[in-house]
């Protein structure tokens, strides 16, 4: 999940004015922002029944664009051992079912035994919309306190 930092301009202009360093007033920024997806995030795929212990948040920055990002590491697949990540995209959209040429079987192995399949239980769509407000009022807020600092110093 990707978060971006729009529509705040005019504070930006504020701390460039007052001889704040925007680069970083807008790392801060993300940082909070993407905590407050990460926490949602990991209770809406607990929620679902998807594990969390590798759940990971990074705010990168190139040029004049900078980007927070949250979720799992998929790593190579594994069909014996998935990694977290690839267990957590199963919850989120199931793991269907094989058509084969529109017979509706189950998954087999090569062996011929039944996997079954997962139904989805989705919780990324959840998260993102419980947080788009929450990331608002933080990111306002920061740039607020931000602002504040440097009218004082």
């Amino acid at each position: 999940m990707r978060l971006q930092l729009k529509g705040f301009d005019e504070m930006l202009g504020e701390i460039k004015r007052a001889g704040g360093d925007i680069d970083k007033a807008a790392q801060v920024c993300m940082e909070k922002s993407v905590q407050v997806l990460e926490s949602n995030l990991i209770k809406a795929a607990e929620a679902s029944g998807a594990e969390t212990s590798t759940v990971f948040h990074k705010v990168t920055s190139e040029g004049n664009r900078v980007a927070a990002e949250t979720g799992w590491e998929l790593g190579a697949y594994d069909s014996a051992n998935p990694s977290e990540g690839y267990r957590a995209m199963f919850v989120e959209f199931g793991t269907g079912k094989h058509s084969e040429r529109g017979k509706g079987k189950d998954r087999e192995t090569q062996a011929g035994y039944n996997r079954g399949s997962t139904a989805p239980r989705p919780f990324l769509d959840k998260a993102r919309k419980k947080s788009v407000k929450a990331i608002r009022a933080v990111q306002q807020e920061t740039l607020q306190d931000i602002v504040k600092e440097l009218e004082k110093g």
